[in-house]
């Protein structure tokens, strides 16, 4: 039995079986029981009654003749008795039918009876406690005193009556217990169903369709279950168009210089070109391009793994920032960039590893003059923000497009989708500042209108923010 589906209406049925299966028992022996005590209830009554009819024939007749005939019409012809007969109250002696009625005197001296005939001309002493004493004027005349089958059993009728409740309960009970298995199929079909769905969406998704989503159809447990079999769905195609995107990424980046670099080896080597120091800084270019390309795919791979190694300790990146604009001035100035140190707070003190946070600052830096025309300026700001340091790249270049914002951060993403390198760059450095931010406890964001340039903001925790952290230099 390997369907959930059965599973869970095999259990549903076993429930309403031993639910439907007590519940009949439980009816059928409480009606029996009540039954019962309604009956014996009834005999007794009528055995009082019987007791009230004597008391008023010995109190009109003061003896006790002719009462053999009393008892003859209640017990045996089964009629009510009239009042010529003392039988006031009345009495049906059908209902008393199959009984042993018997009636003694005050000595306990059997005068009459009906039914079977009694072992004995007297009542013995347990009898006399059982019987019903006959008072007439304050004193005791006789005792009346009924017992047999009649008492402890049902007569046919009610007997019949008995068995129509039973038989009603009993099928009471099979079509309560037909309309829980209906439901409980009903039930279980639809606790399966989007169970079944998922099943089959995931060995769709082994199978490589990463498209499979499933219909979200309720907001129980089941349900959530199914956001976040689409949500895990989602980020698994997502992955993997990314790791597609990734390897053709770097392909590409690997077979340009590869290309240049063979290319230029085989003319070297044929004789077309003279090995000139300019030749050969050519190559140095393009191994050095590779050499990067490797190093940042490293850092990269690192950062996304959470194994890059921080060197932490507080530092001032106010200086972290002022070495950043030295270092890049003169790559700012051949491409005719104005690179200056903007509004700074010194004693923004974070702890963080500085040789990361510079190779951060070096990459925002490289971005923006790549994006940015002859002429243009770039800025870097560093202020304190409450307990944290804001550290802010402006340049007057071209700026971003709003549906490119979302992707800047993203490896190998260009904004330019002909792939030209007239830009330069592999589409890593922006990838590695996000990851770099992050694992620094920090967060990276960029903020552009096309045509008025773009600003990429890095928030760090401050020194008492980085320590309520868990950070320690």
């Amino acid at each position: 039995m390997h369907s959930l589906r059965i599973k869970l209406l095999v259990g549903f049925v076993a429930v309403a079986v031993v639910a439907v299966g007590v519940v009949a028992v439980t009816a059928i022996k409480a009606t029996d029981s009540a039954f019962a005590a309604y009956v014996r209830q009834g005999q007794v009554e009528r055995v009082q009654s019987l007791q009230a009819d004597l008391t008023d024939f010995y109190a009109r007749n003061q003896s006790w003749a002719n009462v053999q005939q009393l008892l003859n019409i209640s017990g045996g012809m089964g009629r009510m008795m009239g009042p010529s007969m003392g039988m006031g109250r009345g009495f049906q002696g059908a209902a008393m039918m199959g009984q042993q009625t018997i009636l003694a005197d005050a000595q306990g001296t059997i005068i009459a009876s009906v039914g079977a005939p009694h072992n004995g001309p007297r009542l013995s002493s347990l009898e006399m406690t059982a019987a019903l004493p006959i008072t007439v004027d304050g004193r005791i005349v006789g005792y009346v005193l009924a017992q047999g089958p009649g008492l402890s059993t049902f007569s046919a009728l009610e007997e019949q009556f008995l068995a129509t409740v039973n038989r009603g309960l009993l099928i009471a009970s099979l079509i309560a217990g037909g309309l829980a298995i209906i439901v409980g199929l009903v039930v279980a079909r639809h606790l399966s169903a989007p169970l079944v769905s998922m099943t089959q969406a995931a060995q769709a998704m082994a199978h490589g369709d990463l498209s499979q989503r499933v219909h979200v159809t309720s907001d129980d447990e089941v349900g959530r279950l199914a956001e976040a079999f689409n949500a895990m769905a989602t980020s698994l195609e997502r992955a993997e168009q990314l790791r597609r995107n990734l390897v053709a990424d770097v392909a590409h980046e690997l077979r340009t210089p590869i290309a240049v670099l063979r290319a230029d080896l085989e003319a070297l080597q044929d004789g077309v070109y003279e090995p000139t120091a300019e030749r050969l800084a050519a190559l140095q270019e393009e191994t050095d391009l590779l050499a990067r390309l490797v190093a940042d795919l490293h850092d990269l791979s690192l950062a996304e793994a959470g194994q890059l190694t921080l060197e932490r300790r507080p530092i001032d990146l106010a200086q972290v920032c002022q070495q950043a604009v030295t270092g890049m001035s003169s790559q700012a100035s051949s491409r005719g960039v104005s690179l200056t140190l903007g509004d700074v707070d010194v004693g923004s003190v974070s702890v963080v590893d500085p040789d990361r946070i510079g190779q951060m600052l070096r990459n925002l830096i490289s971005n923006a003059i790549r994006h940015t025309p002859a002429g243009g300026s770039i800025t870097l700001d560093c202020r304190r923000e409450g307990q944290s340091n804001v550290i802010a790249v402006r340049d007057t270049g071209q700026g971003i497009k709003p549906e490119d914002l979302p992707h800047v951060f993203e490896r190998f993403y260009r904004g330019e989708k002909s792939r030209s390198r007239a830009t330069g760059g592999a589409g890593l450095g922006l990838a590695i500042v996000k990851q770099l931010a992050e694992a620094h406890g920090g967060q990276v964001w960029v903020e552009s209108t096309p045509g008025h340039g773009a600003t990429f903001y890095v928030r760090l925790p401050g020194g008492e923010e980085a320590s309520s952290m868990g950070v320690r230099p």
